[in-house]
């Protein structure tokens, strides 16, 4: 675009039309740009809104599908009949010195004691810090997953970690 001819009486009009010639140049273009990253940026702002938070929401509980556990090795251990109905619900089930040699020979840690969830009931809880859990799966069968036992000592250590 051509500059403008200087109007021999009034400076501030053609210095409006520079601005303007300049703005149309310049300025206009990098306005362009700018609005066209601000809009695919927001787009993206607006999908991880949503998709961050799920992801949090799918990672807290154990893996389960059709009521077992799906997250690894597991050994089951048949308990005496009524020994689970006894307990309360996430009760303590003190293991037997053969239910820990068996637990010992699958997975290579022997807990005194799981914490049971019934998958029966959906019972199913973060998993951060978790030890030593059960899964009730039958009327006197409880599941052992691998991946969450730890030794006592192991547990007293963790334990004492979170309390400082």
């Amino acid at each position: 675009m051509d500059s403008p001819v200087k109007p021999e009486n009034d400076d501030k009009e053609y210095i409006r039309l520079r601005m303007i010639i300049f703005w149309k140049m310049n300025c206009k273009k990098k306005h362009n740009n700018a609005m066209r990253h601000v809009m695919r940026y927001s787009v993206l702002l607006f999908l991880f809104m949503f998709a961050l938070p799920a992801a949090g929401a799918r990672a807290d509980g154990m893996p389960i599908e059709n009521g077992r556990f799906a997250g690894g090795p597991v050994t089951v251990l048949t308990v005496p009949a009524g020994e689970l109905d006894a307990l309360p619900s996430l009760g303590k089930l003190y293991l037997t010195d053969e239910q820990k040699e068996q637990l010992l020979e699958d997975a290579g840690v022997a807990p005194s004691f799981l914490w049971i969830f019934d998958l029966r009931k959906g019972e199913n809880e973060c998993t951060c810090n978790a030890a030593n859990r059960g899964l009730r799966i039958s009327e006197d069968q409880v599941e052992v997953p691998h991946e969450y036992l730890m030794s006592d000592e192991d547990v007293e250590k963790m334990l004492d970690s979170l309390e400082n």
